[in-house]
């Protein structure tokens, strides 16, 4: 008796999301059965005024568990397991090829000039000039979040900031 509601309620969020798999709307019922399992005893206790508003509870149980499975698959899709912290890793990014010594000498003024700024903004600066990485390559790591105009930005400050201060 549920299954047909489950499964108009999980397909009409799942054509709201993209192409209808026909699996992913069985997957998306089976859910609704496992969360109905998971509920039963409270279930056992509510009462409900009439057959309508039971049918509302259920079709209101299918719905969110449909939208909590899009946003997961979405999250997934952004990859939120591996986002990194750059913070840990700056040494390994700033620090790589040998220099002259004046070089050495002349990036570690620097790197003390950009001590007053933010550690992401330093790495910013590091990964443009040492690294060569474009503005828009930086912007689209996203630990910064930072359109690339931004990224642009905190370069042009940071480079000025930096010929006041060394020359």
């Amino acid at each position: 008796m549920l299954q047909p509601v489950f499964a108009r309620v999980a397909y009409r969020v799942a054509s709201g999301n993209g192409p209808v798999c026909s699996a992913e709307v069985d997957d998306l019922v089976q859910d609704c059965f496992l969360k109905l399992e998971a509920t039963r005893e409270a279930l056992q206790q509510a009462t409900f005024e009439d057959e309508s508003s039971a049918l509302a509870y259920f079709r209101v149980l299918a719905a969110n568990t449909a939208r909590d499975y899009f946003r997961k698959v979405r999250a997934e899709k952004r990859g939120n397991a591996t986002t990194i912290c750059l913070d840990d890793q700056i040494k390994e990014i700033i620090g790589n090829g040998a220099a002259t010594p004046e070089t050495n000498l002349l990036i570690g003024k620097i790197d003390r000039i950009l001590l007053g700024n933010r550690s992401h903004e330093r790495t910013i600066f590091w990964l443009h000039y040492r690294q060569g990485f474009t503005a828009k390559e930086i912007a689209d790591i996203r630990a910064f979040r930072l359109s690339a105009k931004g990224v642009e930005s905190v370069l042009r400050r940071l480079t000025k900031t930096v010929r006041e201060n060394v020359g």
